[in-house]
C-alpha cells in the first residue's frame, strides 16, 4: 500500500510470492482470496489502521476480505463494512468444474466450489451492506443467506467510447468478433460451440468469412480450435488497441450461455456501435430487445449473421438503437436514492456507536 498523491486513496501493492507461499494460501484459505494475501500489505494495513480513524471500508471483490479479520482486530472503532461483489464466486467455480475433462478435475473443482460457497455465505452476513453486479446475483445471494442484509445492484457504469458510424457499415467485410478473456470458462464455453455449431456451418456457406477471437490467455484448446478452422479463426491474444478490431469487424457476436455478473462486453459491445448478436442470457443482464439481434439457437445465428450481411438498414437500425441504448443507461438512475438512504443510516448508526465507546 501507498498513498497515491493524485487520488488520496492507499494503492495496493502486492509483492511476489514464492510457490511454497502460494500453496500454503491456497491451504488456509480459498481459491479466491488466496491471492490476495501478503504480508507487506498486511503490515501496513496495521499502521494506518492504528494512525487513523477510518469509517468505512469496502471490500471491492470477495477476495480482498481475506483482510476482513486483521481490519477488524485492529480498527478503533466500529466501522460500517461494505462488500462489492463482482460475481457469485461459488457458481463460476462450480461452472469451471463442469467443463473439465478430466473426472478427478471435476471432483476437485466441485470440493472448491463448495469451499468458496461457504465462505462467500459467511462473508455476506458478516458485511452491513452487500452490492451486486446484477440482479441475477442479487438473487443468488438472497438464496444463499439466512440473514437480512441490504442488498443493491450496482450495475456497471464504465465509459466506452463510440467506434461506429452510418459510413463504416456500407461495406461488409465478412468479418466477426468476439472480445473477452480466453482463459474465462464461460468465454471458452461460448465460443467453441459458436464456432462449432455456428461458424462451421457459416463457411461451408461463404469461405470467406473470418471470426476474430480477441482476449488474453487463450488457453490450449482454444487454440487447437483455432488451427482447425485456419485460416477462417483468427486468435490474436492480448491486444492494446481494441478500437482497430471493432472498426475493422461487421458483427459482434456474444454466444455465452452461462457466468455469473454482468456480461461488460455487452455494454462495449453496444456503446461502439457494432451490430451484435447475443443471446438471450447476456440480453437480460441490460433488459435488451431490439437493439441487438437476440440468438439461442444455432439457426438463429447463422440467419442472423446472413441477414445482416444482406441488409445494411439493419445493420443501421442496430447501429443507432444501440448507441441511444447506451447513452440512456449511462444517464439514468441506478437505484442511488434508495442506496444512499441506507448507507446514511448505517452510518449514522456506526457514528452513535463509536461516540458511545469511544
Amino acid at each position: 500500500l501507498k498513498n497515491n498523491p493524485v487520488t488520496g486513496y492507499y494503492d495496493i501493492q502486492p509483492q511476489p510470492q514464492t510457490l511454497l507461499k502460494k500453496a500454503w494460501g491456497l491451504l488456509k484459505n480459498n481459491g479466491i482470496t488466496y491471492k490476495c494475501e501478503d504480508p507487506a500489505i498486511k503490515k501496513t494495513l496495521r499502521s494506518i489502521l492504528e494512525k487513523k480513524e477510518i469509517n468505512c471500508v469496502i471490500y471491492d471483490h470477495l477476495r480482498t476480505t481475506v483482510y476482513w479479520k486483521l481490519i477488524n482486530t485492529y480498527k478503533k472503532k466500529p466501522l460500517l463494512q461494505v462488500l462489492n461483489q463482482h460475481n457469485v464466486e461459488w457458481v463460476n467455480a462450480r461452472t469451471i468444474g463442469r467443463s473439465q475433462e478430466k473426472k478427478w478435475l471435476q471432483v476437485l473443482y466441485s470440493l472448491e466450489a463448495k469451499r468458496i460457497q461457504k465462505y462467500e455465505k459467511k462473508t455476506i452476513e458478516k458485511a452491513d451492506i452487500v452490492l451486486a453486479i446484477s440482479q441475477d446475483d442479487k438473487n443468488y445471494f438472497k438464496k444463499l443467506t439466512s440473514n437480512s442484509i441490504p442488498l443493491f445492484v450496482n450495475r456497471p457504469h464504465i465509459s466506452f467510447p463510440r467506434l461506429k458510424f452510418a459510413g463504416d457499415l456500407n461495406h461488409f467485410r465478412k468479418r466477426l468478433l468476439f472480445v473477452g478473456s480466453m482463459r474465462w470458462q464461460p468465454n471458452i464455453n461460448g465460443v467453441k460451440w459458436f464456432v462449432e455449431q455456428v461458424f462451421s456451418k457459416l463457411i461451408e456457406l461463404d469461405n470467406e468469412y473470418r471470426f476474430y477471437i480477441v482476449g488474453n490467455r487463450p488457453t490450449p484448446s482454444i487454440e487447437k480450435m483455432a488451427k482447425e478452422f485456419y485460416p477462417n479463426v483468427i486468435i490474436t491474444g492480448r491486444v492494446k488497441n481494441l478500437k482497430y478490431f471493432y472498426q475493422k469487424c461487421d458483427l459482434a457476436v456474444i454466444p455465452l450461455k452461462e457466468g455469473t455478473g454482468a456480461k461488460i462486453k455487452v455494454l462495449e459491445s453496444l456503446a461502439s456501435g457494432i451490430p451484435t448478436l447475443l443471446s438471450s442470457f447476456c440480453a437480460k443482464d441490460y433488459q435488451l430487445s431490439d437493439e441487438a439481434l437476440i440468438c439461442d439457437s444455432a439457426d438463429d445465428y447463422l440467419q442472423g449473421i446472413l441477414r445482416l450481411q444482406k441488409c445494411p438498414e439493419l445493420r443501421e437500425q442496430l447501429l443507432q438503437r444501440s448507441t441511444t441504448f447506451y447513452q440512456n443507461y449511462m444517464t439514468s438512475s441506478r437505484n442511488e436514492d434508495s442506496f444512499l438512504k441506507i448507507f446514511t443510516e448505517k452510518e449514522n448508526q456506526f457514528t452513535h456507536l463509536s461516540q458511545e465507546n469511544p
